[in-house]
């Protein structure tokens, strides 16, 4: 059975990579929104369908060939996944154009014919357009996981993450009869209470850090829009938010691991808020 895994790592581009990286980024969205726009006026047009392509904006716009074509493709998949989606369920809206200022700043590649590769020791990654790149080793990757995609993403806070998706064989489980079992009641002060009367005791990162993010958005909210401190404050904010993201990404992994590791069959309390 293959199993797949993304393993994020901390990415440190130089300048001109990280100009590479934006550029490439903002080309995704302009792709993405040209197909977008169109699909909807062939449609008011003919009441037909059609299907662009990257390759149909390449003549007219040539900066989208100095980018990485793999991520313009992905962007034609998503653009083609949430046209499934709205079909599927009409809740989830009519696809919108992306926006510069909103959103997450992402692309993906793929890899073809060795054009990505992650050294031994996973403290470089090499990516189309961009080289080499610089990044943090925080977990060992056993040699037997293929390498199949990786985004990159431009955080608020400034910094660069490269998140890298691998695939491996794996057996499937057989079914046996659970001996150790507890279940899981949500508790809104605790995150949860265990049927053997363990309390998470979630150490609340947040409301630890909201003195500290009161005092910074009140120091944003009197300069100037779109100043040069303007922009310093603001991601002096996106990275006590990403702090405090990260801690409790941190804590819910490694107690998830320890009921996993500790009982053979969790039942958790399934709510409808």
């Amino acid at each position: 059975m293959r199993t797949h895994t993304a393993v994020r790592f901390r990415a440190y581009p130089t300048e001109e990579q990280a100009r590479q990286v934006n550029r490439t980024i903002g080309c995704v969205r302009f792709v993405y929104n040209l197909m977008l726009e169109t699909r909807i006026a062939h449609y008011q047009t003919t009441w037909e369908s059609c299907y662009p392509t990257p390759a149909l904006y390449k003549d007219t716009y040539p900066f989208l060939r100095e980018v990485d074509s793999f991520a313009l493709c992905n962007a034609q998949l998503a653009l083609e996944k949430a046209y499934k989606r709205f079909f599927e369920d009409r809740k989830t809206g009519f696809p919108k154009y992306k926006s510069k200022r909103r959103g997450r700043k992402t692309y993906t590649t793929n890899l073809s014919h060795g054009n990505i590769e992650l050294d031994d020791k996973a403290r470089r990654l090499k990516l189309p357009k961009l080289g080499w790149l610089a990044v943090r080793q925080h977990k060992r990757i056993p040699d037997d996981w293929k390498l199949k995609s990786v985004t990159v993403e431009h955080c608020p806070s400034g910094r660069y993450t490269a998140t890298i998706l691998f695939e491996y064989e794996t057996q499937i489980p057989e079914k046996v009869k659970p001996v150790k079992t507890v279940g899981l009641d949500y508790a809104s002060h605790g995150l949860y209470v265990s049927s053997d009367g363990e309390h998470a005791e979630y150490p609340g990162y947040y409301r630890k850090m909201q003195d500290k993010l009161a005092r910074e958005q009140c120091k944003l909210s009197h300069m100037v829009k779109g100043s040069a401190n303007w922009r310093k404050q603001c991601k002096r904010v996106a990275r006590l938010y990403e702090k405090t993201a990260n801690q409790r990404r941190d804590y819910q992994h490694k107690k998830a691991n320890r009921i996993v590791a500790s009982y053979d069959m969790v039942g958790v309390e399934a709510l409808s808020m």
